[in-house]
């Protein structure tokens, strides 16, 4: 090597310098994906997390609870539990209301947080929710848009351990038409999302008897409480309303199940 060539500048950066700097950008484009699309609870979501007398509200590492309390509690009903799948971009808060008319109830609710808000990352969340409740022996699980797609992945990998299914303006990747469950597809007719024909023509990959609920006028994000979504359409009846025809199709899955293993 020549003098002159000794003293040329380093223009290579370490391979080091180099992975951290993707990593940066990596980080730097998640950030901005998770800005843009994810929806944020509203604020009436965010009071429900406060629970208040007839349901007490906890958050583990794993997920939410929405414990029956007061007068809500239910020793017939406490060993039956639902468990509730997020839709993509959607904060698991957005669905404490929810939850909460469940619990109200007299059933235990748990809604589970997933990684990036996006369901996919973690279909598998329900173990932890029935491993930490042995005492629950009764499971039903639902799920909301790519959430339901997920809670049916989970019923197609455990179908010994659940007896029910809800899904909210979804509709599986798996098939579940020999699944022995109770299951319910519970959609609005205005959803841009998740069509009417769409969730419909599963009606081959699930079971037999399936339910299948229309809510009039109800779109896609009504099943939450974040407020609206790119490409869905207009609800022609209020959030309140639909929240109240979706918590009653899955009281109906649930009083099932418990009432099947009554006894």
């Amino acid at each position: 090597m020549t003098v002159s060539e000794s003293l040329k500048p380093h223009n290579r950066w370490p391979s080091y310098v180099l992975l951290a700097v993707m990593i940066l950008l990596l980080l730097m484009t998640i950030g901005a994906l998770l800005y843009t699309f994810s929806s944020n609870a509203s604020p009436a979501a965010n009071t429900a997390m406060q629970g208040g007398p007839q349901v007490q509200v906890s958050t583990t590492s794993g997920f939410i609870s929405f414990a029956p309390a007061g007068s809500a509690v239910d020793a017939s009903k406490a060993s039956t539990g639902f468990i509730l799948y997020p839709g993509a971009f959607v904060d698991a808060t957005a669905y404490a209301l929810f939850a909460s008319a469940i619990a109200a109830s007299g059933y235990p609710v748990f809604v589970t947080p997933m990684p990036l808000d996006l369901a996919v990352m973690n279909p598998n969340a329900a173990q932890v929710v029935i491993d930490t409740h042995p005492e629950i022996t009764n499971w039903v699980i639902g799920g909301h848009s790519l959430g339901g797609a997920m809670a049916g992945q989970f019923v197609a990998a455990h179908p010994d351990q659940i007896s029910g299914l809800v899904l909210f303006g979804a509709y599986p990747n798996a098939d579940l038409s020999g699944w022995n469950g109770i299951a319910t597809s519970v959609y609005g007719t205005n959803d841009g999302i998740a069509t009417s024909a769409q969730v419909q023509a599963a009606a081959n990959i699930l079971p037999a008897g399936t339910t299948f609920v229309p809510i009039e006028g109800g779109n896609h994000a009504q099943f939450g409480d974040y407020g609206a979504q790119g490409g869905d359409n207009p609800a022609t009846i209020s959030a309140a309303e639909q929240l109240a025809q979706a918590a009653q199709a899955t009281l109906n899955v649930l009083n099932q199940v418990n009432a099947g293993n009554q006894g």
